[in-house]
């Protein structure tokens, strides 16, 4: 009886210790799945932080200010080693195709320095690291900029990039922490997002595909979108803003401002009648504003770019348009997006 008593017992602990261990084929198949999807996830957080890194360090703010304290900006991120890498080789092909060879190098060397400087700053205090780092980084500006060659207009200039730099990189650093993740801090990531991607149309100036300008198509693609998801009075506000990147990098500064801001509006203003309603919106900007501009050039030159936007527009499903709306919460609508994308399968 002792003997039968025991095996009894020792039977059910084994039974017990293998059903606690046991993971059934559909939890393991799920995890993989997982896994794969986060991974696919990562790469293009990354492959899209790697593009944008390339436009900005494209397009130097006023002339003379490098592009948008990127080099700052990179010092932020938190990066593994292959992704900085990654990003370190798209800053030097984006400078590369603006500048020459050994200014590239330089630029691409000072970011990789000030990186290695906030690691071996860091000592566990990151926030201190990093304005350790820029600090060293006004002084080396004050004294290349100023000491130099003392006048009162390097020191504006050397004034006035620091000043940005340092405003842009925070502002930056938003909206890539939005980017990796996405479930926080989205009430100040309209701005931010906004904010880089304006920048970055800024560089794609002298870029082509074929014989058609980028900026043309990317500025398009931009606005169209922006005025379908916010409005009359944001797509105004973005194509006031988009004017002005892109008469700043390829001039006619007024043209442009005038061009971006009435067809963000109209497209923005007949929204509530569906993607139809901003594609006749659009449109109809569109002719009449080439119609007084440029009354003399092709039509269809013009609206190449504008028609692949609303192609773009047109063929991206409803369901995926609110998913974005519903990252960025409003007043009405709760901070968390999973609660909302749930009403939209």
């Amino acid at each position: 009886m002792v003997v039968e008593k025991v095996a009894i017992e020792l039977s059910t602990a084994v039974r017990k210790n293998f059903s606690s261990s046991y993971i059934s084929p559909t939890v393991l198949r799920q995890s993989s799945r997982k896994r794969k999807t986060n991974w696919y996830i990562n790469l293009l957080k990354i492959l899209f932080e790697t593009g944008i890194i390339f436009l900005l360090s494209r397009f130097s703010l006023l002339g003379i200010i490098y592009p948008a304290g990127i080099g700052y900006c990179l010092v932020n991120r938190e990066q593994k080693v292959p992704a900085r890498i990654m990003l370190w080789v798209s800053l030097l092909l984006g400078s590369l195709t603006v500048r020459g060879f050994w200014e590239s190098i330089g630029i691409t060397g000072v970011v990789a320095l000030f990186t290695l400087l906030q690691q071996m700053i860091a000592g566990g205090q990151k926030k201190s690291s990093k304005i350790s780092v820029f600090i060293i980084w006004a002084l080396l500006s004050t004294a290349l900029g100023v000491l130099l060659e003392p006048s009162l207009n390097n020191i504006l200039k050397v004034a006035l990039e620091l000043t940005i730099s340092f405003l842009l990189a925070g502002i930056f650093q938003v909206g890539l922490d939005f980017i990796s993740n996405p479930f926080r801090k989205s009430k100040k990531a309209v701005v931010a997002l906004a904010v880089i991607l304006l920048l970055s149309v800024g560089g794609t100036d002298q870029l082509m595909i074929d014989a058609w300008p980028l900026t043309d198509l990317v500025a398009s693609m931009v606005l169209i979108f922006v005025a379908y998801l916010g409005g009359g009075g944001v797509g105004a506000a973005m194509g006031v803003s988009l004017g002005m990147v892109i008469g700043i990098a390829t001039g006619g500064l007024t043209a442009m401002i005038t061009l971006y801001s009435l067809i963000g509006f109209w497209g923005g203003f007949l929204k509530n009648l569906g993607k139809w309603g901003t594609t006749i919106g659009i449109g109809l900007g569109c002719y009449f504003i080439f119609q007084y501009l440029q009354p003399e050039v092709a039509l269809i030159d013009q609206i190449l770019p504008w028609s692949f936007g609303l192609g773009a527009l047109i063929v991206t499903p409803k369901s995926c348009l609110t998913r974005i709306t519903n990252y960025f919460p409003s007043d009405n609508r709760p901070v968390d997006p999973v609660l909302e994308n749930n009403s939209v399968r």
